[in-house]
């Protein structure tokens, strides 16, 4: 409904006076008072409107510095929200009295001047999204009651301050990879359940340590670049027996360490193992058992070479929803060594929506009806001069048909080929073959094929 600008002006006004709860301040608010449309859609008069504005209180969100400003006292306000476009209206934090939330949405705190002072915000339990700053106020370890600090974005900071330490409250700890953890006092964070962005370079030695302190981690990703500190970094990981999800990006390292890993924790959802030297020489003894990983739903893993009772094994993990398993270099480094086909049980992969597995020769074949009931999307690599019988691999084009898995939806093929076998040779009859398989799917699958020339030559 649309309201006259007359009744308009003394609800402003009454808006400097009440705080709100559900209030977003931006150019729709104009200074004529024409307007109000995040709110009047929900009222039909201005004494409802008023009615409205008395019941809300205590969150504000500032997204343009077009925006009039409000007089709202800040003093009840326990939400903030600030872009950058507004961030020279930033209030002083001194106005803020019973603040709990404050979230910089990218803003450029260098404009903010003397109003980002954090010792006047004691209560804040969330800290979130500042950009341009080059460092952290050591006043933060005055926040006791902080529970998020997200600092992903703030690329401008490179160490954070001591005083972090002492936050035993802090639960969530979002860096980027150049921001560094303190050398010592990472084992006193004993309520930190999140870590991610922790990078393990030369100088990481009391942190990785320490790391094994933390034992109600539930989130770690790291970047992992110091080879000198990997078995104590795998020693630390071990310790961490309520883990969940753990992401490792390797590189100068070496990935073949976590072959090691005695036992994953019990509780391990999600593992994902990738970067350039990230590549394991094959598939860890800890992740063929289902009683090792009985809750886990995504693997990410590369591999030097994959072993035909590896998929075997992987189709075994009852929980598993995605997998994604390479292996290294390209599919025809190894030919002499080229493993026969393995075909999976019939209740393979129960839970499975995607599986990706590239570089080694597969094909939905390899799945028979019953296994893979509810994967809808597809990845395998697929080799054309095995058709041609050049290298014994074992699969034709009756190896592509596809409509013995129910629920399929979408299949990417790399589809590798060698020169001799171009365009309108085999490699073209393999890809004629799998358009047909997509279109005889009942669900008419959607199809990518990429191919790629072989470097070896029959």
């Amino acid at each position: 409904m649309e309201l006259a600008a007359g009744a308009m002006s003394p609800l402003l006004d009454k808006l400097g006076k009440l705080l709100v709860s559900e209030l977003t301040l931006e150019t729709r608010v104009r200074q004529d008072g024409k307007a109000l449309h995040q709110v009047a859609g929900a009222v039909r008069d201005a004494k409802g409107l008023a009615k409205q504005l008395g019941e809300l209180r205590q969150r504000l969100s500032v997204q343009n510095s077009t925006t009039r400003r409000a007089t709202t006292s800040m003093s009840k306000v326990r939400s903030f929200t600030i872009f950058n476009p507004a961030v020279d209206s930033m209030p002083s934090l001194s106005q803020f009295q019973v603040l709990r939330v404050l979230d910089l949405e990218g803003c450029d705190l260098n404009k903010c001047g003397s109003h980002f002072k954090l010792k006047h915000v004691g209560n804040l339990s969330h800290l979130s999204n500042a950009t341009c700053i080059r460092e952290l106020p050591v006043e933060v370890g005055n926040l006791q009651f902080l529970q998020t600090l997200d600092l992903r974005g703030s690329s401008g900071i490179q160490q954070l301050p001591a005083t972090i330490t002492g936050l035993r409250n802090l639960m969530r700890l979002r860096l980027d990879w150049d921001t560094k953890l303190p050398k010592n006092g990472l084992r006193n964070l004993t309520s930190l359940e999140e870590l991610t962005g922790l990078r393990v370079g030369h100088d990481s030695a009391a942190v990785v340590s320490e790391l094994g302190q933390l034992t109600g981690l539930r989130l770690l990703t790291v970047r992992w670049e110091e080879a000198v500190l990997g078995e104590a970094l795998v020693k630390s990981l071990g310790n961490l027996c309520k883990m969940q999800s753990l992401d490792v990006y390797v590189d100068g390292s070496r990935g073949e360490l976590l072959r090691e890993w005695a036992a994953p924790p019990p509780g391990l959802r999600r593992f994902l193992c990738r970067g350039p030297t990230s590549v394991m020489s094959t598939l860890p003894a800890w992740m063929k058992t289902s009683a090792s990983l009985p809750c886990v739903t995504y693997l990410d893993v590369w591999v030097g070479r994959v072993m035909p009772e590896d998929l075997r094994a992987l189709g075994t993990l009852p929980s598993l929803r995605g997998v994604r398993l390479r292996a290294a270099g390209r599919i025809d480094d190894d030919d002499e060594h080229h493993h026969p086909p393995a075909v999976v049980a019939a209740g393979a992969f129960p839970c499975a929506r995607t599986c990706a597995f590239l570089h080694f020769a597969t094909a939905p074949s390899m799945f028979p009806r019953g296994a893979m009931p509810r994967v809808q999307r597809l990845e395998f690599s697929f080799r054309a001069w095995d058709v041609a019988g050049g290298d014994g691999g074992g699969l034709g084009l009756e190896d592509l048909r596809m409509e013995h898995l129910p629920s399929l939806e979408e299949v990417h093929v790399e589809l590798w080929y060698r020169k001799e076998d171009g365009a309108g040779g085999v490699a073209e009859t393999v890809a004629a073959a799998l358009r047909r398989a997509s279109e005889e799917h009942p669900n008419r699958v959607g199809l990518r094929i990429t191919k790629r020339i072989s470097r070896r030559q029959a």
